[in-house]
């Protein structure tokens, strides 16, 4: 990240600058120190880039973590589900067995079997919706993430890029300025 020291080291940089007679604010700045912080500055970049990195990495974790959780309680719901129906049908067929009541056992055993098929309906259908739930907050998570890291990102660009564009104008009349020096000391010269 471009910090407030490196920005510092720019006009301290820019303000030792040797001024150039006669051309307003323009000044002459040291190549080799100016380089050192275009180098300085490229080298900071990167940081920015892995924090990207990591915040998709985090993305993908947090998704993978969101499925596990929704695979665990679809599949417990299952579980939950099977276990009733099973319940149900032995109790069923535990009141079969018994001759006298087989109508009543038939009755009740439907009811139940369906009340159990209702709940095992329920569990799952909450399930479901609570599995969904956790990956949609996993998703806004990540895009909230995601666009603050492009937004820093963005940020820190063009900074960069505008206070580079600054140092690239100065040096350019610097330049220019040095071409007319040389331009008019040629026609002294003749």
């Amino acid at each position: 990240m471009l910090n407030d020291d490196m920005l510092q080291k720019i006009n301290d940089l820019i303000s030792t600058g040797v001024k150039v007679p006669g051309f307003g604010n323009k000044v002459m700045l040291d190549k080799s120190r100016l380089d050192g912080f275009v180098k300085e500055i490229s080298d900071l970049m990167p940081q920015d880039i892995q924090e990207a990195k990591e915040i998709i990495n985090q993305k993908n974790s947090i998704l993978a973590q969101a499925n596990m959780e929704s695979q665990r309680i679809i599949e417990s719901a299952n579980r939950e589900s099977s276990d009733i129906t099973n319940k149900s049908q032995e109790e069923f067929e535990q009141l079969v067995d018994d001759s006298s009541v087989i109508e009543e056992a038939t009755k009740k055993s439907e009811s139940i079997i369906q009340k159990s098929k209702n709940e095992a309906e329920d569990i799952v259908k909450r399930a479901e919706q609570k599995a969904e739930n956790i990956i949609d907050s996993a998703d806004q998570q990540i895009m909230s993430k995601k666009e603050g890291a492009d937004n820093y990102s963005k940020e820190v660009l063009f900074d960069l890029e505008e206070r580079l564009s600054e140092i690239l104008g100065q040096v350019r009349r610097g330049i220019d300025s040095l071409n007319i020096s040389d331009i008019n000391t040629n026609e002294e010269e003749k």
